[in-house]
């Protein structure tokens, strides 16, 4: 079966929470309520952004392997094995790191910033 090594629960609105889990295999799942982009499952038809009652793997990180997650209130975020950073969720004050306001609905690659030569360790 599927090990679980790390939990991240995120949210703090009202009806509005997320959870992360990270397998063994370095694999990231996600449920809870869709709005914000913070599963970063992406769009579904007609452009809604769904609730997820059962943990889905998050298709956008199957080609990298996480070694830390972290759900924040709108937003989440993973560390890989070789120390990049993606985000994704809301980005209203600019939380994601990618230098914009921009929301990303799946994980994005943070490249932006002062640590363009540095290795994230954890989230």
């Amino acid at each position: 079966g599927i090990r679980i090594v790390q939990v991240s629960a995120g949210g703090g609105l009202v009806r509005v929470a997320h959870t992360l889990m990270l397998t063994s295999t370095g694999r990231v799942l996600s449920h809870g309520t869709g709005q914000y982009g913070a599963l970063g499952h992406g769009f579904s038809g007609g452009k809604q952004l769904p609730d997820v009652l059962r943990p889905q793997y998050i298709d956008a990180l199957s080609g990298v392997r996480c070694v830390c997650v972290s759900a924040g209130e709108l937003h989440s975020a993973a560390v890989t094995a070789d120390g990049d950073l993606y985000t994704w969720g809301d980005a209203f004050t600019g939380q994601l790191g990618h230098g914009d306001k921009r929301p990303r609905v799946v994980p994005k690659q943070v490249t932006e910033g002062d640590f363009m030569d540095e290795c994230i360790a954890m989230v």
